[in-house]
């Protein structure tokens, strides 16, 4: 039951980020579903062998009010990664900057203010290169509707692959530029 609920959470979720940005670009691909794994981070994979992705979300159950947010959060974010992706391509500060934003859009939809509060001064101290990233995508005016509009624009566009000229529909700022197309890297926190 609780596998069956995420699914539909998620799906849920995947549609509301398909209505904003354009469906999810995976090719002839599949996407096989929400999975729960005991891992640091949530994650999409790609499957070869099986020409399936999944999402895997960094915990066992859902037993909470807290655990919920907290797949809700996951989810949001891994969707985003989902809409395009570009395996084995590292995702840029970008990328993983708009899906950061979009997770805290969808907890402040839900009404999840404390929540992101919480979650943004814990990414802060815990998760600074995913703060840094969601601090450089904010600096984008209308961010949302943008990129809505470049994947409009550009069927098929890769978020990872965004080059100068589709950051520059979002900003004139070159070093923003510069900084939003490099290579995300996680770094190890204490």
């Amino acid at each position: 039951m609780v596998h069956d609920s995420v699914t539909k959470l998620g799906n849920e979720i995947l549609e509301k980020a398909e209505n904003i940005f354009g469906a999810k670009d995976i090719g002839s691909a599949s996407f096989l579903k929400f999975r729960f794994y005991n891992s640091k981070y949530p994650f999409l994979h790609f499957d070869e062998l099986n020409n399936t992705y999944c999402i895997y979300l960094n915990f066992q159950t859902i037993n909470s009010e807290d655990e919920l947010r907290r797949a809700h959060f996951q989810i949001s974010h891994e969707v985003i990664h989902l809409l395009a992706p570009s395996p084995p391509l590292a995702p840029t500060v970008f990328e993983e900057g708009l899906a950061t934003f979009f997770s805290i859009t969808h907890m402040e939809d839900i009404k999840e203010h404390e929540f992101v509060k919480d979650n943004v001064a814990d990414m802060k101290k815990k998760n600074q290169d995913y703060y840094d990233a969601l601090q450089k995508v904010k600096c984008v005016d209308n961010l949302i509707p943008k990129v809505a509009l470049i994947r409009r624009l550009y069927p098929g566009i890769k978020i990872s692959r965004f080059s100068e000229e589709h950051f520059l529909k979002l900003t004139c700022d070159k070093f923003l530029i510069k900084e939003l197309s490099k290579k995300f890297k996680q770094h190890e926190s204490n």
